[in-house]
Parts: structure tokens; C-alpha cells; sequence
């Protein structure tokens, strides 16, 4: 028989166990969202108090909240306990959205209205974010492979300073490049001797420099190709 202690001592192990009791009270519902906010799925009357405290135990659980307990409050609780709870706000501030790419550069994936800054800073945190940008700009792009070069691949107009930019910071980038220059190469090469692997046309100046280069990354042997 499931007393209200039993149902007590469950809820409070696993909030999810909620779902299997049919008499819901008030302590019980709110034991259980404390343990675990996805639990807010499977109680049958959600209270605003209710919705608070499971997105503040898991922004995630935004998800289960019915729409008349959705306010700015209870989507700024949610995102500042998790980011990506960012996914489920139907109407996003930029502040909002600042909060949720602070966490991870990856929520920009979520943002409905993109702004310059927006981007910019959830590209400085993460450069291969660049791929959720909507409308890239040299600026941002060069934020972004200056943060990880292999963020190259995700650029839509390369310019020669987007490259020398990527392959400044990750030789190996160079493989992305789709139009290569001297300069671009040997810029490649003296970051990394190995991405002369990927160097279309090899000058004997090339290969010296990146036979000379003292690899920021693990060693390999330099290969030449003919």
C-alpha cells in the first residue's frame, strides 16, 4: 500500500517516481521537482511554485511548463541553471541570450534573433560556433578561427585575412584554405611543419620552414609531398 511516507521517501530518492502516484499533494509534488525538475512531466497540476522550483533544479525542464506558468522570471531561472534551456523560450531577450552563450558558446544554436554582439561573444567563447551564425561578417569570422582555427571550415566567404588569421592560430587549418597563397602556407607551416601536407603547390622556402618548425603540436615526421 503507498502511504504518504512511502510516496514521501521515493519521491525524495528519485522526484521522477512521482509519476506513479495517483494522489499528488502539494508537499509531495514539490519534494519531488526538488530532486529532479524533469519530474514536472508527470505532475498533473502544476502551480507557478511548482514550475520555479523545477527549473531551478533543471533548466531543462522548462520544457514541461505549462504555458500559462511561463513568465521572464521563471525563463531567466531556467537559463542561468542551464544554458541550453534556451531551446524552449518562445520569446528571447538579448539579455537572455547573452546569459545562455556565456554558459556555452553552442546555445547560439537556440537564438532566434541573432545580433552582431550576440554572435561575436558566443564566437570569442567558442569559435566553431560559427557554423549556427546566421550572417557572418569579417569581424566575426576572424573572432572565430582566432579562437580556433578550424573554425575555417564553417566560413562562407574566406578573405586572406580570415586565413592567415586561422592558420596563424592552427596551422593545420590550412587543409580549409580554399584558395592558397605563399604566404598563407608559409604562415601554416611555421605554426604547424605538418600541414605541409596540405600545401597544393611546395616551394623549397615552404618545406624548410617547415622542416624548421618547432611544433606547438605533438611531433610527426614533415611529410613532402611531390
Amino acid at each position: 500500500y503507498k502511504t504518504p511516507e512511502l510516496c514521501m521517501a521515493a519521491v525524495k530518492q528519485d522526484g521522477r517516481a512521482i509519476h506513479y502516484v495517483k494522489k499528488q499533494t502539494p508537499e509531495l509534488c514539490l519534494a519531488a521537482v526538488n530532486n529532479n525538475g524533469w519530474a514536472l512531466e508527470f505532475i498533473k497540476k502544476q502551480t507557478y511554485e511548482l514550475c520555479m522550483a523545477a527549473v531551478k533544479n533543471n533548466g531543462w525542464s522548462l520544457k514541461f511548463v505549462n504555458e500559462k506558468n511561463i513568465t521572464p522570471e521563471l525563463c531567466m531561472a531556467a537559463v542561468r541553471r542551464r544554458g541550453w534551456s534556451l531551446k524552449y523560450v518562445k520569446e528571447q531577450t538579448p539579455e537572455l541570450c547573452m546569459i545562455a552563450i556565456t554558459e556555452d558558446g553552442a546555445n547560439l544554436e537556440f537564438v532566434k534573433i541573432q545580433t552582431p554582439e550576440i554572435c561575436m561573444a558566443a564566437v570569442t567563447i567558442d569559435g566553431m560556433v560559427l557554423k549556427f551564425v546566421k550572417e557572418q561578417t569579417p569581424k566575426i569570422c576572424i573572432a572565430a578561427v582566432t579562437k580556433d582555427g578550424d573554425a575555417l571550415k564553417y566560413v562562407k566567404k574566406q578573405t586572406h585575412e580570415i586565413c592567415i588569421a586561422a592558420v596563424k592560430k592552427n596551422g593545420w587549418a590550412l587543409q580549409y584554405v580554399i584558395k592558397q597563397t605563399p604566404e598563407i602556407c608559409m604562415t601554416a607551416v611555421k605554426d604547424f611543419g605538418y600541414a605541409l601536407k596540405f600545401v597544393k603547390k611546395q616551394t623549397p622556402e615552404i618545406i624548410k620552414a617547415a622542416i624548421k618548425t618547432k611544433s606547438k603540436k605533438p611531433t610527426y615526421d614533415v611529410l613532402i609531398l611531390e
